[in-house]
């Protein structure tokens, strides 16, 4: 297919169970291309670049895809104009995409009020690009079932949320895997999140949205990376590196923040996870070298609004925050973030233990006040050695086999041992926790699969062929 359109640059393309749509490699500038799909599981409809990465879409380009089981792969987009957004999974309000996946593509330097024809970069290699007014997301997620892996986003400096998923009336079981996110300038003022699931008006709504296995490299938009605004989503096995802000569990309920590499590279304003709202478990993180504090504490707990709007601060209850590691982070744990008259609503009902601080810092910090926690089982120690932990290759603490964080102190109690147990199978390798309650993310032990912070060699475009795998 070669990049041929109506007077307005609209591109419409209705294919079939089965078919295969390659686009021809070179320059598609100012092209509206929309894809209706009408595909099966077993017969995808393939829209792919006759080589990957050669396929680039410029100026004020932009797709929609909609219909069933389509691939889109190996395109990029780069210096695009357009206000509008750039890759979005519905071609009409009534035409959503469902089964559809985005792999192998690259967004990159996409400024609406940029001139795709100047040159961004200075003659010392610096970015000289004005600054970006105009609101743009570049990935808007409709529908259902649909998945966007092993792709590359980098640069964003317009306002607007980089990747968005919309959330409505049924669950949405989208999965975003795979993904390199790199450096993001600060925005200056909300919208400049890496990721979005939902809006607080559907905040109660279920996504089910699974975020995996993605590398967030400097993403210093605003202080929400991701903000989660939806309830039943799973962030797991994840690096953040250098990111000035944490993950935001913002809005909704019984989300889990599971087996991540938070790693600050002691850059100001680096956290963790900070907790709003019911039920939300974070076990198995390994929190290392943070400088955040308050809201961007490797741990944070908001206070909540007596009788919370949706787009208030619901009351912090039933947290679980277990068997996690923090290394040397500037501050730990905050406790009651925004504690006042205004936000009087303590976190309640709270499960917080078996937690391994080790370092000088890790300070806690107590706001606002805890009521009926179930704590124990911590342990703290100011050097690594004193814990019995060595670094690996990659630089992260890993136990001895006669390390002190197993067994658990036996200070936890019944009740949240219980939790405990019920919630923490295994740890941030995968191995089984069935031995009994061993305090940090890591139990001590050779692990057949150990996992370590991701590179840009493990995510984005290529790693497809160059695995060999079908992840």
């Amino acid at each position: 297919m070669e990049p041929v359109a109506d007077s307005r640059g609209r591109m419409l393309k209705t294919v079939s169970t089965g078919d295969t749509v390659v686009l021809s490699a070179g320059e598609w500038r100012d092209v509206d291309l929309r894809i209706e799909a009408a595909g099966t599981e077993q017969r995808p409809v393939i829209v792919r670049a006759e080589t990957a990465g050669q396929t680039v879409f410029t100026g004020k380009s932009r797709l929609a895809v909609s219909g069933s089981h389509a691939t889109i792969s190996g395109l990029r987009f780069h210096n695009i104009t357009s206000p509008h957004d750039v890759i979005v999974l519905r071609t009409h309000s009534q035409r959503l995409a469902h089964h559809c996946r985005l792999t192998d593509c690259e967004i990159s330097a996409a400024d609406p009020d940029a001139d795709a024809d100047s040159n961004t970069t200075d003659t010392d290699g610096s970015d000289k690009r004005p600054a970006v007014k105009s609101e743009q997301k570049w990935v808007e997620i409709y529908g259902t079932h649909n998945r966007v892996d092993h792709c590359r986003f980098e640069g964003k400096r317009s306002p607007g949320s980089l990747l968005v998923v919309w959330v409505a009336d049924g669950d949405n079981h989208h999965r975003i895997d795979h993904n390199y996110f790199g450096p993001r300038p600060p925005l200056g003022r909300n919208g400049g999140e890496i990721i979005r699931i939902g809006t607080s008006d559907v905040s109660m709504n279920a996504s089910q949205t699974i975020v995996e296995h993605n590398l967030f490299e400097r993403c210093d938009g605003e202080a929400e990376i991701v903000s989660n605004k939806s309830c039943g989503n799973i962030y797991r096995d994840n690096t953040f590196r250098g990111c000035s802000g944490a993950l935001t569990l913002r809005h909704g309920d019984d989300c889990r923040v599971e087996r991540n590499f938070f790693l600050g590279e002691r850059r100001r304003g680096t956290g963790g996870v900070r907790i709003i709202g019911r039920r939300h478990v974070v076990i198995n993180n390994y929190f290392a070298d943070l400088e955040g504090d308050d809201s961007r504490s490797a741990v944070s707990f908001m206070n909540g609004l007596k009788d919370s709007p949706l787009h208030g601060y619901v009351q912090v209850e039933g947290a679980v925050v277990c068997c996690n590691t923090f290394a040397d982070c500037k501050v730990a744990m905050t406790i009651g973030v925004e504690a006042g008259a205004r936000q009087p609503l303590n976190p309640t009902r709270c499960a917080v233990g078996a937690n391994l601080f080790v370092g000088r810092r890790n300070e806690i910090r107590e706001v606002g006040q805890r009521e009926y926690w179930m704590e124990g089982a911590d342990i703290r120690c100011r050097t690594a050695a004193e814990a019995g932990l060595f670094p690996d290759a990659s630089g992260i603490l890993r136990p001895a086999d006669r390390s002190v964080v197993t067994p658990a102190p036996a200070d936890s109690g019944t009740q949240l041992r219980a939790i405990v147990a019920a919630t923490v199978a295994d740890d941030i390798d995968g191995d089984s926790r069935a031995t009994g309650i061993s305090t940090g993310c890591d139990v001590p032990g050779d692990s057949p699969n150990p996992r370590h912070p991701l590179t840009t060699a493990d995510v984005g475009p290529g790693r497809i062929a160059a695995k060999g795998t079908s992840e």
